[in-house]
């Protein structure tokens, strides 16, 4: 064995330790609790069912040692770079001829680049490696047995790894190359080619899927076949371009290694995903239960995430946070950033059990624990909720198959035995119990208004099914279904409102003053003064000042953020299951200046405003709808007159959004006022601190 070899093995192994121990630690997580390895005859019967499935079950056993990080991460460096040396090893066999060029490194350096993306099985890898050290034991036999042998290696490789065994394939080929008995491979070829067939048939399986074993992906795993070739070359026909002075050999080694090396770090920047990388650091504190974490993790997300909405608003409850600090933090799926809403969204079923376990609804956690389990299959974390939630749920015999199942594994075995000693411990919070004097209640698949008001009626002592119905009711703009139920509070034991309460309350007592005082609650001075400070620059359009000092209030939410847009949805029924989009819209009528005076533009615009849909010219039917739109011109603040010609505005609408939403009531008034007369349309945009208005649209 060459000592550059063994050098660059070694350098290898630890560059790759080190990478699977920081900004590659995602990865062996990952690989750890998407498989789960079990000792006895059941599990390997399983495996042994499909095609390759014997490399699944060899794939499954080295996985099982990634339970504990460090000894994962280096597993994985050292099974990625023995695919390096073990090339090495099998050229010099070959053709006697080391690859001093280091082109080896290729196929070692794509297997890394493509566990950047987290997702690549590992099988591919262990596939490779067993095709090596098949190879390696073939060069031991006899030169006599090899050419009757070489058939048997094929088949009993090909029964374990699948497809995967065409590496050994090819080193025969390129063997027999070097040794001029090109004799040997065609009928090897053709052997290969039937045992997919023989394979196909054995398994009950069509032809691709007995091809595809062991793969997953096909077009990745040519390229990586691909990647050996230059190492073959270069043993063949570049060794003899290599230098042989001793500093000659040192400077273009040293060449060598930067240029992988530069190769190498610019793949794994390039290839990394840190966006799933961060999920994952957030999937790995939630099962944890570290809230804190989980809250630090999913505010450095960029962009949208339902997932990461979800999980935050989680740990924000468990931190008993939720109702002070919930706009602290993005919002941006209104009430679905509550709870998973049942979807095609397969990672949500991953986490949807979170939720109604919280609730104590077991039933419905377990649920989501099943669905999570046909998507991913037996995993370690979801047989330990599916224990938890049984266990719970006062089902201890269910609870125990899955002790067992669990019990079969090297290291999750300890941890089945913790959770089995809760059997018969009473549930961290009361499970909920089917009321048999009414129908069977079934979750929500779509919105769990209902489930959570029954909850709370059920136990009012449900403090999170009291903090999620308003949370709820806030995301939702359903301020009068929040205010109707405030009362629930006193129940709780809460010391002061919360912040995002008193600022909702301070909308509902614009709204509706009479029913405000009835409610007996009042609202601080502080929060009073700062919806004064709030309203200011409201007025004044400075939006970067509104969202510096209020972004992370209930008011900013409601005008800049809601994706119901600037409303609020009047009450109804609780147990409906209409769509939100069939709810009355109320217009705020002080917050976004329905009552206020228009100021006299900055200019006169000739042209009228783009508006969707085009109402000019119109005629409207007395009994119309109010005709919303949106505005199509570029500003930051839009207003909207709507009256009779020659008579006072009866709608007058300010917003900084350009959906123009017309009160029902206003609307209903003025088309009785103006039967057989001309309605205008008055559009006022306000752009680099000016307003313009425009010329008005006509109808009828």
């Amino acid at each position: 064995m060459n000592k550059l070899n063994c050098i660059v093995f070694a350098l290898l192994t630890i560059v790759l330790t080190i990478l699977f121990n920081s900004i590659l630690s995602h990865v062996v997580y990952w690989q750890e609790n998407n498989q789960l390895f079990l000792f006895g005859n059941i599990y390997l019967e399983q495996q042994l069912s499909s095609p390759a499935g014997l490399l699944k079950y060899i794939t499954a056993f080295c996985v099982q040692f990634f339970y504990y990080p460090a000894l994962g991460s280096t597993i994985m460096a050292v099974l990625i770079a023995l695919v390096y040396l073990l090339n090495t090893i099998i050229l010099k066999k070959i053709s006697g001829k080391t690859d001093n060029f280091l082109l080896s490194l290729l196929p070692a350096l794509f297997l890394l680049f493509q566990y950047c993306r987290v997702s690549y099985p590992l099988t591919i890898l262990t596939g490779i490696l067993l095709s090596q050290l098949a190879f390696l034991l073939f060069m031991l036999l006899p030169k006599s047995a090899k050419t009757y042998l070489s058939y048997l290696f094929l088949a009993i490789l090909f029964y374990i790894s699948g497809t995967a065994s065409i590496l050994f394939l090819i080193y025969c080929i390129v063997y027999g190359l070097a040794q001029k008995r090109y004799y040997r491979i065609l009928p090897l070829t053709a052997v290969f080619i039937a045992l997919f067939f023989v394979s196909a048939y054995y398994y009950r399986v069509s032809v691709d899927t007995a091809i595809m074993a062991g793969l997953h992906f096909k077009s990745d795993y040519i390229a990586l076949l691909a990647l050996f070739i230059p190492s073959f070359i270069s043993v063949f026909y570049l060794s003899r371009f290599y230098p042989e002075k001793k500093k000659s050999v040192i400077i273009v080694t040293l060449l060598l290694i930067i240029t992988y090396g530069g190769a190498g770090f610019w793949g794994v920047k390039k290839m990394q995903r840190p966006n799933v990388r961060l999920m994952l650091i957030v999937n790995k504190y939630t099962n944890e239960e570290r809230w804190d974490k989980v809250l630090e993790f999913t505010s450095r997300y960029p962009g949208k995430n339902q997932i990461a909405n979800y999980l935050q608003n989680l740990a924000l409850y468990y931190a008993g946070r939720l109702s002070d600090e919930m706009f602290h933090y993005p919002q941006n799926y209104g009430v679905n950033s509550l709870y998973p809403a049942w979807s095609k969204e397969t990672k949500m079923a991953e986490y949807g059990d979170l939720l109604f376990a919280g609730l104590g609804y077991y039933n419905e956690a377990t649920r989501w624990a099943f669905e999570s389990m046909t998507i991913a299959g037996e995993t370690a974390p979801i047989l330990k909720k599916l224990i938890k939630y049984n266990i719970y749920n006062n089902k201890p015999q269910i609870a125990q198959k899955f002790i067992n199942v669990l019990n079969l594994s090297l290291f999750h075995s300890k941890e089945a035995a913790k959770l089995e000693k809760l059997i018969g411990q009473p549930a961290p919070v009361r499970p909920v119990v089917h009321d048999t004097t009414h129908p069977a209640l079934f979750a929500g698949v779509v919105n769990i208004t209902r489930d959570l008001l029954y909850l709370c009626d059920k136990d009012p002592g449900n403090h999170m099914a009291f903090e999620y119905m308003m949370a709820n009711f806030l995301l939702g703009n359903r301020i009068v279904d929040f205010s109707n139920n405030l009362w629930r509070i006193s129940k709780l034991g809460y010391k002061r409102m919360p912040n995002s309460y008193e600022e909702a309350l301070v909308i509902f007592r614009m709204l509706y003053p009479d029913r405000f005082e009835a409610l007996g609650i009042g609202i601080s001075d502080y929060t009073l003064q700062r919806f004064a400070q709030y309203e200011k620059l409201f007025r004044a359009h400075n939006k970067n000042e509104l969202q510096r000092l209020f972004g992370n209030t209930y008011w900013y939410y409601l005008h800049h953020v809601s994706p119901y847009g600037v409303q609020v949805l009047t009450e109804e029924p609780l147990n409906s299951t209409n769509n939100m989009k069939k709810y009355i819209l109320l217009i705020f009528p002080v917050l976004f200046f329905a009552c206020t005076n228009t100021s006299t533009p900055d200019s006169l615009i000739e042209k009228q405003a783009v508006i969707f849909p085009d109402y000019n010219g119109v005629t409207f039917p007395y009994n119309i709808a109010p005709p919303n739109f949106a505005i199509e011109e570029e500003g930051d603040g839009f207003m909207v007159e709507i009256g009779q010609k020659d008579n006072e505005s009866v709608i007058k609408y300010k917003s900084s959004k350009p959906e123009i939403y017309i009160p029902q009531s206003a609307w209903k008034k003025l088309l009785t006022q103006a039967k057989g007369n001309d309605i205008y349309f008055r559009i006022y945009v306000h752009n680099n601190n000016k307003w313009a208005q425009y010329a008005d649209i006509s109808n009828t």
